[in-house]
């Protein structure tokens, strides 16, 4: 499934991928290292696309209406440029970022049954990569549009299309078809420690050197503890309008004990500030 909640919308997120390996590592204590891999069983959007439509209709200026709104009309504009973007409301923007919280925990818990059922293995399992380039009679489109229906094409005459192919598997087999000419053993080689090289393939060599950042880049790019960083809410890392953390001392935090109670603090000061007199 494709990533595309936050296309065009102008926010910093990893989308269903980076909320599905959260809610999954959370769930292990984050003792789980948690990766999405895209494949081509994956090349579709996602079935339900109203709070991401309702984003770029809210950048675009059109109307939001509740219902869900024709994607195509709404993004095509901001795509090409052809409207100017407004600030995005910020309720369709909260409603947006819990969307993707919410696919994130129903494809983990999707994730976390198939482990549960899952008895089969493996601490070595082999990867393989192969890249090929293939060709084929180039086509010319003769309407418009990009989604929804498959579209009307002629063929393009004695010029041929190439595209270069790549892919990434792990295990002993491929899925599917398989890339044509070439036999198997010398397009892929084996990734476990030991394996078999094929062809010119070395081993990779491990750094046991590494380097760390120098004075000049930590005084350029320093380096921030995160930890103790208060955010306006719990979706404020998704949203470019809020630019700035703060930071408190342990001894204010440990009397607090609670970021609202410190905003609260300091919302009293600065009211107390706005009433006395100039």
């Amino acid at each position: 499934m494709h990533p595309i909640n936050g296309f065009l919308v102008g926010i910093t997120s990893a989308d269903i991928p980076g909320a599905t390996c959260r809610y999954v590592a959370q769930q292990f204590d984050d003792k789980m290292v948690v990766v999405w891999s895209q494949v081509a069983s994956g090349d579709q959007n996602p079935l339900y696309q109203r709070p991401s439509t309702n984003a770029l209709a809210s950048l675009s200026g059109s109307r939001v209406t509740g219902y869900e709104l024709p994607r195509e009309p709404i993004e095509a504009p901001l795509r090409e440029g052809g409207v100017a973007r407004r600030p995005i409301d910020p309720r369709v923007a909260d409603n947006l970022e819990r969307w993707i919280e919410s696919q994130g925990q129903l494809l983990g818990e999707e994730v976390i049954r198939v482990m549960t059922q899952t008895t089969r293995t493996s601490a070595a399992v082999r990867l393989w990569g192969a890249a090929r380039t293939l060709t084929c009679p180039a086509r010319r489109r003769t309407d418009a549009g990009r989604e929804g229906s498959p579209g009307t094409r002629r063929q393009g005459g004695r010029k041929r299309g190439q595209a270069r192919c790549q892919l990434l598997g792990s295990g002993d087999g491929l899925p599917g078809p398989r890339l044509p000419a070439r036999p198997r053993r010398a397009c892929f080689g084996s990734s476990v420690r030991g394996g078999p090289l094929v062809g010119n393939a070395r081993p990779m060599k491990e750094d046991k050197n590494p380097i760390e950042p120098s004075e000049e880049s930590l005084t350029e790019i320093p380096e921030q503890d995160f930890s103790r960083a208060i955010r306006p809410n719990r979706y404020a890392n998704l949203r470019g309008a809020f630019r700035y953390a703060v930071f408190v001392d342990r001894e204010v935090w440990e009397h607090f004990r609670s970021e609202e109670r410190i905003r609260e603090t300091l919302r009293l000061l600065v009211d107390i500030a706005k009433k006395r007199p100039a």
